[in-house]
């Protein structure tokens, strides 16, 4: 019959072996398979920056403005006072920005800022109010921005999970914009 301490030195080294399978072996190898299998779609398009050109249509807020090192969110929770004020100012600047009545609904997308920013995709809602700016500041028509914004309008993934967006940066780029 083995000793306790025998036993003891087999559980650890078992442990040891596992933790560097699961922890540091597998890991590694998934993070290397996505990486190789990625990087040929990784584009512009997969980071948002703020647009504050009023030709383009605007991005979401960001908690983080628009910066991806401390991408992150504000942490505020719906009862929190600072929140509710801050979602009102983006709600007033989307509005004042767009012409809109001060009555307008702002789509959440727009009044809620994203934890980074860099998700490059807006509610076609989001897109549909800006579209007048856009129009009037560019000198085309509404149709051809509905065209554009129709093009640029991405699924949900698997079909079911989610809303269709727009993804804001193809769309400026579709613009001209780069």
């Amino acid at each position: 019959m083995k000793s306790m301490r025998s036993m003891l030195t087999v559980a650890v080294r078992m442990n040891v072996v596992v933790i560097i399978i699961t922890g540091v072996i597998y890991p590694f190898v998934v993070w290397s398979i996505a990486a190789v299998g990625s990087w040929d779609r990784l584009s512009d398009s997969a980071l948002c920056p703020a647009y504050t050109d009023s030709t383009l249509f605007m991005s979401r807020p960001s908690a983080s403005d628009h910066s991806a090192l401390p991408s992150s969110g504000s942490n505020l929770g719906p009862t929190n006072a600072r929140l509710r004020a801050q979602m009102e100012r983006y709600a007033i600047v989307f509005r004042k920005r767009n012409g809109l009545d001060p009555s307008t609904i702002v789509p959440a997308d727009m009044c809620c800022a994203s934890a980074s920013g860099l998700d490059p995709h807006i509610s076609i809602a989001a897109a549909y109010l800006q579209r007048g700016r856009v129009a009037r500041e560019r000198g085309v028509s509404i149709r051809y921005l509905d065209s554009l914004i129709a093009a640029h309008t991405v699924s949900p993934q698997f079909e079911v999970l989610g809303t269709p967006v727009v993804n804001v940066v193809s769309l400026n780029d579709a613009l001209g914009h780069k």
